[in-house]
């Protein structure tokens, strides 16, 4: 993601211009996707030891219904899962 100033942006922070182009600060969040619970609580405590945040949802159909996409910058993903796969 590029700042307005035309430099990359940190991990940490992101700016995105909003529809009326004001420039505002939001969190990249890594998506964990798996059906085992004990997995996807295991990998979510391991990406946020290192300081991202991170949402966990157990299957893939939960994941497109969440109420802010465009905050996702990573998607970790089991490939089989009931329904819909990674």
């Amino acid at each position: 993601m590029l700042h307005a100033s035309g430099e990359l942006a940190s991990v940490a922070c992101w700016s995105r211009m909003t529809r009326r182009g004001f420039c505002v600060s939001v969190t990249p969040v890594i998506a964990i996707v798996d059906d085992d619970a004990s997995v996807r609580d295991a990998i979510g405590r391991l990406v946020r030891s290192y300081d991202f945040a991170a949402e966990l949802f157990a299957g893939g159909q939960e994941l497109l219904e969440c109420l802010a996409p465009d905050r996702i910058a990573c998607v970790i993903t089991d490939v089989v899962m009931p329904g819909m796969n990674g």
